[in-house]
């Protein structure tokens, strides 16, 4: 009997089995393969930091005119805006103190709107220059009643041309003012009755990244006024946006109709946002 039942229970077993579906083995989907996010170049080098496209130039320059018997000082206040790659516009407003020996009075000039053309900037190989430009300038000057302003609305053109060769620039900056009767010229004295002419021819060289010097010729010419002005600048960014700039010039024609200009300094700073 115990041989009997053994063998049906191998039996029943047997069919149990028989009758199960077979399933196969589930297969697990791979790991997906998570590449590396390198913050380097192809050879390890720190990726570039992108430059900051600065839009506005806020600056105030101090200018100090020395004459024989007096001092003129006129702080000049700057605003622009790069409106495009070849636009930009501005103002700015200056303030004047005329350190007569007699009377030392401080008032405002004209208020001069200024509009900017980038007309050419690019490596045309001029002398084998390494990078050249061309801009044009034009603007108005509005009276503001103050003791240094036009007595009309005054009306500039002007341009800049240059060219650079490395570390090596040099650049000319013309402008004429259209005036009425009268308008306020610090280099020349004062007040002048006739239009006005103004140039810089500029040498500078880049000594280091953040340090250039110059070797400035500068003129300031009216009817019957001429002043020209040789000396050293220097530049010094602590930042792309914060430079300062200091120039002194000394006449080497100074044939003006008052007082002889015995030097002329500056010194500003400026802000980019």
């Amino acid at each position: 009997m115990k041989i009997l039942a053994s063998m049906i229970g191998l039996a029943i077993t047997a069919a149990a089995t028989a009758q199960a579906p077979v399933h196969p083995p589930v297969q697990q989907p791979p790991a997906p393969v998570i590449e590396k996010q390198h913050t380097r170049g192809d050879h390890g080098e720190k990726a570039p930091k992108l430059e900051k496209n600065f839009k506005i130039d806020v600056s105030t320059e101090v200018n100090i005119f020395k004459f024989s018997n007096a001092s003129i000082v006129e702080v000049d206040n700057e605003f622009t805006y790069e409106l495009t790659d070849k636009w930009t516009v501005g103002f700015s407003l200056p303030i004047f103190n005329d350190g007569d020996v007699t009377r030392s009075e401080t008032g405002l000039g004209d208020i001069d709107f200024s509009v900017a053309y980038d007309l050419y900037d690019g490596d045309w190989k001029f002398l084998n220059s390494s990078k050249t430009w061309v801009d044009l300038t034009a603007g108005l000057g509005l009276p503001l009643d103050g003791e240094y302003s036009s007595n009309d609305i005054t009306f500039n053109l002007g341009g800049v041309v240059g060219a650079k060769w490395d570390a090596l620039s040099v650049s000319y900056t013309a402008n004429y003012k259209f005036v009425d009767e009268y308008t306020f010229v610090a280099p020349l004295g004062g007040f002048v009755y006739s239009d006005v002419y103004s140039g810089v021819l500029s040498a500078e060289y880049q000594v280091e990244k953040n340090l250039s010097v110059a070797l400035n010729l500068s003129q300031f010419s009216a009817t019957d006024n001429t002043v020209v002005l040789l000396g050293p600048a220097v530049k010094y960014e602590f930042s792309k946006a914060c430079v300062l700039t200091a120039e002194i010039g000394v006449p080497v024609v100074d044939d003006l109709a008052t007082e002889d200009l015995d030097v002329a300094m500056s010194a500003g700073l400026s802000f980019k946002f």
